[in-house]
């Protein structure tokens, strides 16, 4: 799973299983709306400078991203199942259609809450908050330095649009507070806010992650350590840890930054024989601002050396924790009572 999302494209039954599950999965979503769409329409109009208007916009780049994902990552089951082989759709085609949408997705988060619904109001708001614009970049060309990373301008035009969507969620909350008004909003309201955030979050870690990356696949034996950015990963050995229906081995590094020890990792192979399958179970430091990923390859011809794969990750977590953001403002929002069906009461009716 490390080296390719499309793994599970190794087993073509599988993976046809998995196409016929969302072939149903969209096809009934899709007749549920058909059935539905006369009840779902509406006289009301809006500009395009407008709340509904850039909720339109956001739905569409959410839309065309989900739809190009969805293309890439099934595209090898599709060769696959019409006979044309093995492929793979790497980071490059994912990079080219999932980042310019979602930074756009974050300019649109940072003015949208600013307009009035249907008519969007005038620009006087938004040239207010030109200032805030300029602290945004700041502390965009500040992170990275902070981070202790390198200057690169894709990272810095990522975090400016991630500040400054998060200006346009967190601001209001400190008027609120002021206000002493931050107790009436409402579950929508909440859920909204919550969701901006979660996009912040995943913009940050996106950024870094697709940026500052770093993996190296080196031949070592035991006793022998590598270096990579600033963490040393010395090859303690290797041993046996046969289990009840594999033969496996375990193989021990530990990790050391400035001369200081950060965490002792065990990365396993095991060879099932009933299956006649090899797995290899990735050995995990986890952190806050980066995970660190260490997977064994096999012996090399001197029965000595080992092929390892080694995974500097930073910010991977933000992208999880953005994402759970996004879901539990979803959730908000649902939940709001506003949104829910009331029951017509059938005696009175009568």
């Amino acid at each position: 799973v490390l080296v390719s999302v499309h793994a599970f494209a190794s087993d073509p039954e599988r993976g046809v299983f998995i196409l016929i599950f969302l072939a149903l999965v969209i096809i009934g979503s899709l007749t549920l709306f058909a059935f539905r769409a006369s009840a779902l329409s509406t006289d009301a109009t809006f500009k395009l400078w407008s709340r509904e208007g850039f909720l339109l916009l956001n739905n569409l780049l959410f839309t065309a991203s989900a739809f190009f994902v969805l293309l890439g990552t099934l595209a090898p089951l599709f060769v696959d199942v019409l006979g044309g082989g093995k492929i793979s759709v790497g980071p490059p085609y994912f990079n080219k259609i999932f980042v310019p949408p979602m930074l756009m997705v974050a300019a649109l988060v940072g003015i949208g809450p600013l307009l009035r619904w249907r008519d969007g109001g005038d620009i006087s708001e938004l040239k207010s908050r030109l200032p805030i614009a300029v602290v945004c970049l700041g502390l965009a060309l500040l992170m990275p330095w902070a981070a202790n990373k390198g200057f690169k301008p894709g990272v810095a035009l990522s975090l400016w649009l991630a500040f400054w969507a998060a200006s346009a969620v967190i601001l209001p909350l400190f008027t609120r507070v002021k206000r002493g008004t931050l107790s009436n909003m409402s579950l929508s309201q909440w859920g909204m806010t919550v969701a901006h955030f979660g996009i912040t979050v995943f913009i940050i870690g996106a950024a870094f992650l697709s940026s500052y990356s770093i993996e190296k696949d080196v031949r070592l034996a035991p006793g022998e350590h590598i270096e990579m950015n600033g963490y040393q990963f010395y090859f303690a050995g290797v041993r046996d840890t046969d289990g009840p229906n594999y033969d496996g081995y375990t193989a021990d590094f530990d990790i050391t930054l400035d001369g200081k020890a950060i965490n002792t990792l065990h990365a396993e192979k095991r060879f099932y024989q009933t299956a006649g399958s090899m797995m290899t179970e990735a050995a995990i430091d986890r952190g806050f601002t980066r995970d660190l990923y260490i997977a064994m390859g096999e012996r090399l011809d001197d029965n000595r050396s080992w092929a390892v794969r080694i995974y500097y990750k930073p910010f991977v977590r933000w992208i999880w924790a953005g994402s759970l953001f996004m879901a539990l403002g979803g959730m908000l929002a649902l939940s709001d009572k506003r949104y829910r069906f009331r029951k017509t009461d059938k005696k009175q009716e009568a």
